[in-house]
């Protein structure tokens, strides 16, 4: 959650920020406070996050959940406001859901008409480091997961942000792929179909798929570089280690893990392995550019 935030922002994605919290609690019985665990706290977009990551926050914030959020259609219902509640006025979010379902016959004149409501630049970055680290709880799977916001710096248009990043950057979940034969893995997305519009109506354009492939390439050498991310993860995995094992760790019944070494190996062996994870991604990452000759 913390690392794929991180990463997000690097690449120039506007992220919400995590910390490691130690959590005691004192029931008054005399024997004072117990360790309940190492937890990891994020920020609420609807809150501080709007002052700190952008210049004027009061634009729209929506928090989409249910079947009209994947962009099929609108409905009020599913576009929760987090901002402005007692307005009844969705025209932003509304115009990005009919530009984008505008005939595209007129690519050039689609695109420009759709960039009017909606920043396809900045969401098509975020695809990039989305699928790059590999995220399984998000849109293409899911109907939820990410907030939209009316950047009135950037004369209101929508702004895509990523949310709950609990399962980037594993390698496998527990469960099968989303509708539509979405993979949390794929970097092409060849496989999602026209019920996830906003993904595949922008790599259906031509020019959309060369800036997806342009910002997955520059990721690569960029917020995902091997060495960079590989000395965050070990900075991180570090500073947290005291308070998960050993003398002052984590100890039943106030622990998810089964025992130390899962967490001391965490960084390199196991199913989710993170530093082989970050290699492997790579690896994917290189073999799609060279399939569309981007590489």
């Amino acid at each position: 959650e913390k690392l794929g935030a991180e990463i997000f922002r690097d690449a120039g994605v506007k992220a919400a920020r995590g910390a490691f919290y130690r959590i005691y609690f004192d029931i008054g019985d005399g024997n004072g406070p117990t360790y309940a665990g190492l937890y990891t706290m994020v920020e609420d977009l609807s809150n501080k996050f709007l002052d700190s990551q952008f210049d004027d926050d009061s634009g729209n914030l929506y928090k989409p959940d249910g079947t009209a959020a994947s962009w099929s259609y609108f409905s009020e219902d599913n576009f929760i406001k987090k901002t402005h509640e007692e307005e009844g006025d969705w025209s932003d979010i509304e115009a990005a859901i009919e530009a984008l379902h505008a005939s595209a016959n007129d690519a050039e004149a689609w695109r420009t008409e759709l960039e009017r409501h909606f920043n396809a630049n900045a969401y098509l970055k975020l695809l990039a480091v989305n699928q790059t680290i590999q995220n399984w709880d998000t849109y293409g799977s899911m109907t939820h997961n990410y907030y939209l916001y009316g950047d009135p710096d950037d004369n209101g248009r929508l702004l895509w942000i990523p949310w709950d990043l609990n399962e980037c950057m594993l390698a496998s979940r527990g469960g099968p792929g989303g509708s539509g034969g979405f993979s949390g893995g794929s970097i092409l997305l060849d496989e999602v179909g026209d019920n996830w519009p906003v993904i595949r109506y922008l790599l259906d354009d031509p020019v959309y798929a060369a800036r997806y492939y342009e910002e997955l390439a520059a990721l690569l050498d960029g917020a995902f570089a091997i060495e960079k991310v590989h000395t965050r993860m070990q900075e991180l995995h570090d500073l947290i280690s005291p308070w998960v094992v050993g003398e002052h760790g984590e100890s039943s019944p106030y622990t998810s893990l089964a025992n130390s070494e899962a967490f001391v190996n965490s960084l390199t062996s196991g199913d989710n392995a993170l530093i082989p994870h970050v290699e492997s991604r790579h690896s994917v990452v290189e073999e799609a550019l060279r399939s569309v000759g981007s590489n």
